[in-house]
């Protein structure tokens, strides 16, 4: 692919949600983050215009034992959530060999950040993925090299 030819975002959508809020609310100072982010096709050989990529976003917390609830200890997934986001190319490509669009990663992680907030806030609590933790989680993907 030519250096001027980036890829354009043609559109993003929610793919799944696995949300807690109540539980995030209350385990929301001991949680983990753990971003992934991968190319999306049936055939490695592929050669298209359009190309697809899905980024998850887990948040659990690790809990004691609690006898009285029957749990054991361990983590507990208290987000999960998943968007796809479609990015075209002004020429046929490999599929898996596309670069990031410019903004590809902020659009995700808010859009990701926009409907769990909007959901806690609907639930009355306060939103879990403020400003802040979007920017901290954008740094840790581009320090760490996100990707699959």
């Amino acid at each position: 692919m030519m250096p001027d030819a980036a890829p354009a975002i043609e559109a993003d959508r929610l793919y799944s949600l696995n949300y807690r809020p109540q539980e995030l609310a209350l385990h929301g100072e001991n949680v983990r983050f753990h971003l992934r982010c991968a190319v999306v096709y049936d055939d490695p050989a592929e050669i298209t215009v359009t190309h697809f990529r899905l980024a998850v976003l887990e948040i659990s917390a690790d809990l004691p034992a609690d006898p009285d609830l029957g749990r054991a200890a361990g983590p507990l997934l208290l987000l999960k959530i998943g968007w796809e986001i479609v990015v075209t190319t002004p020429s046929p490509q490999r599929v898996g060999t596309v670069p990031e669009a410019p903004g590809e990663a902020e659009r995700l992680l808010n859009a990701m950040a926009d409907t769990v907030n909007d959901l806690a806030r609907r639930a009355g609590l306060d939103a879990p993925l403020g400003p802040e933790v979007v920017t901290q989680l954008l740094t840790s993907y581009r320090l760490e090299g996100v990707g699959g």
